[in-house]
């Protein structure tokens, strides 16, 4: 949850909680989904444990974000990460949380046949139990799989698991990253380049191995980096006080602040006058269109309305949408954030219109198409 403290009508501070979350079970299980066949975006798994109980492995997958992501399916700015321990100083793995399971175990994914960017895993592997095949990021990348400008930070223990620092290989220790070019830009963090931890490059899986303490924005080759204090610029930002990138969307939450004004009174239109009402007005900065509470669009039609394509609209949610549009300038303002898939063929045609990045932000969860 996140706790909000104002003053004088001026937000003071923000916090953000997040309880612990763990998840027990047996068969096949995620921290988010089992299968995708769609399009997932801006979502995580964090701060808790994976558990598996399953005693058979090999009849079991267990994954940090999603178990079988198949052909087409789209997974983009997303993440499984465990929790920082005070241990941990200032390394980048988090060992606190991760996976505990017997059998097949991936950070992030077990078997990929769709497009996987923009996404990383930092999370612990195996747990308090000994899993006989696992991998830092994607277990089985199929001829069809792609993952591009991923990485991962996961640490794997115990000293029977057939370890892979982000692609997985078989008991025969085949590997399993089946597409030559399917793994485009992607990175794993180790702490010493040597024979012992650049694994992935004995198998030429395409992921190349990265030194933590060396680690810096443009040692990560094709990621799109925010820059200077527009965070709306890039997909990846960078944490200064652990060294390491972080995804900018999937940590974007909204925050709506309101105050209580309690025996309002005005004069509304025709002379009329209003008394003694309770009123809930947004504090600056929190209003329904800024940076910090964006308009959500969730459909062609809603996007549609942010241009303007209705007019005389009565004062609800639709309204809400279409309110930051002159129609005259034919200028569009505020903030929004697509969280659905948006079929382009099913906008309507404006001409004329002037979209400026100075007064208008948006920010991507879904995907476009048409």
């Amino acid at each position: 949850f996140v706790k909000v403290k104002y003053e004088n009508d001026e937000v003071v501070e923000t916090t953000y909680n997040y309880n612990e979350i763990n998840l027990i079970g047996q068969g096949d299980i995620s921290g988010f989904i089992v299968s995708n066949k769609g399009v997932v975006s801006a979502s995580y798994f964090a701060n808790g444990y994976i558990i598996n109980k399953t005693i058979s492995g090999a009849l079991c997958s267990t994954a940090g974000f999603v178990i079988e992501n198949y052909m087409g399916g789209v997974v983009s700015g997303c993440y499984a990460e465990g929790f920082r321990l005070p241990s941990d100083n200032l390394n980048i793995s988090m060992s606190g949380g991760g996976i505990v399971s017997q059998g097949v175990a991936a950070g992030f994914v077990y078997s990929n046949s769709g497009n996987i960017s923009d996404s990383y895993s930092n999370i612990k592997l195996a747990g308090d139990s000994t899993g006989r095949l696992v991998s830092g990021f994607v277990y089985i990348n199929t001829l069809s799989g792609v993952v591009a400008r991923c990485y991962s930070a996961s640490t794997i223990v115990g000293e029977l698991t057939t370890q892979m620092p982000f692609t997985g290989k078989d008991s025969k220790e085949n590997s399993l990253q089946q597409n030559p070019n399917g793994i485009v830009n992607s990175y794993y963090f180790v702490k010493q380049l040597d024979t012992e931890t650049i694994l992935e490059e004995k198998y030429n899986t395409g992921a190349t191995a990265l030194q933590s303490s060396t680690l810096k924005p443009s040692t990560l080759y094709g990621f799109a980096m925010v820059s200077g204090d527009n965070k709306n610029n890039g997909i990846w930002d960078w944490n200064e006080t652990y060294g390491y990138p972080e995804l900018v969307s999937a940590n974007k939450i909204a925050i709506s602040v309101r105050r209580v004004i309690k025996n309002y009174s005005s004069i509304i239109t025709g002379g009329t006058s209003t008394e003694n009402l309770e009123i809930f007005p947004y504090l600056q900065g929190y209003e329904y269109g800024s940076d910090n509470n964006p308009i959500i669009i969730r459909s062609s039609d809603e996007f549609n309305r942010v241009f303007g394509q209705e007019t005389g609209l009565n004062k609800n949610a639709y309204y809400a949408i279409s309110q930051m549009y002159d129609k005259n300038l034919g200028i569009v303002y505020g903030s929004y954030r697509l969280v659905s898939h948006i079929d382009f063929d099913k906008l309507s045609i404006i001409e004329n219109i002037k979209i400026s990045s100075s007064i208008m932000n948006l920010t991507n969860n879904g995907k476009y198409t048409g």
